[in-house]
C-alpha cells in the first residue's frame, strides 16, 4: 500500500483552514488499484471561555472520496468526521475531547490530558519541557477483552530537538510502545 499526500492550511480572519489531497495505492496479489482523498478541518482557537482558560474548537472530515477499486472489486475509503475541543486550563495543562463519527463504526468519544513541566519550575534556565500525557479511546475497547483503550506517555522537549514516548493498552492483545523523534529546523 502507498499513500501520498500534500496539504495546505491557511488562517482566515480568526479562524484556520486546511485541505489535503491524497494519492493511494493499493496492491493484492497481481490486481492493483489507484484512487485519491482528500481531508478537510477547521480551528477556532479561543472559540470560548471556561474557567480561567480558553478553549479551541475544531472540525474535520477525513478520507473524502471514490471507492477504491482493486480488480472487479470496489471498498470505500475509511471516510470519518470529528468535532473536537481542547481546553487550556492554565498554560501548563490542556484537556481534549473528540467525537468521532466514522464510516464504518458506532460514533465514539476520546479524552486526553496533558500536564507541562518547564525548565523553570526544576530551576534551570535552559529552554526545556517535560509533559506527562494520559488518554481513553473509546473505539478501543469494544471489540478487545482486558484492560484496553487507555494511553499513558512523556516527552521532552529542547529548543531544536523532541522525543516522545506512548504506551497503549490492547487489552488480551497486550501493549504498544511507541516513541517519537522531532527536529526543528
Amino acid at each position: 500500500d502507498l499513500a501520498a499526500g500534500a496539504a495546505y492550511a491557511r488562517r482566515v480572519g480568526p479562524v484556520a483552514l486546511g485541505g489535503g489531497l491524497k494519492l493511494l495505492r493499493s496492491s493484492l496479489a497481481d490486481r492493483t488499484g489507484t484512487g485519491f482523498a482528500a481531508d478537510f478541518g477547521a480551528l477556532l482557537p479561543h472559540a470560548a471561555d471556561l474557567g480561567d482558560g480558553p478553549l479551541d474548537a475544531g472540525l474535520s472530515v477525513s478520507n473524502l472520496g471514490p471507492p477504491l477499486k482493486i480488480g472487479s472489486s470496489a471498498d470505500p475509503l475509511p471516510f470519518r468526521a470529528r468535532a473536537g475541543a481542547v481546553w487550556h486550563a492554565s498554560p501548563n495543562f490542556d484537556a481534549a475531547l473528540d467525537v468521532v463519527l466514522p464510516v464504518d463504526q458506532a460514533p465514539y468519544a476520546t479524552v486526553g490530558a496533558e500536564a507541562r513541566f518547564p525548565a523553570a519550575m526544576a530551576g534551570s534556565t535552559r529552554p526545556w519541557t517535560a509533559a506527562l500525557r494520559a488518554g481513553y479511546d473509546q473505539s478501543r475497547s469494544r471489540s478487545v477483552d482486558g484492560f484496553t483503550a487507555v494511553s499513558f506517555g512523556a516527552g521532552l522537549d529542547f529548543a531544536a530537538f523532541r522525543v516522545d514516548y506512548a504506551w497503549v493498552a490492547l487489552g488480551s492483545l497486550g501493549s504498544s510502545n511507541r516513541v517519537t523523534l522531532a527536529f526543528r529546523f
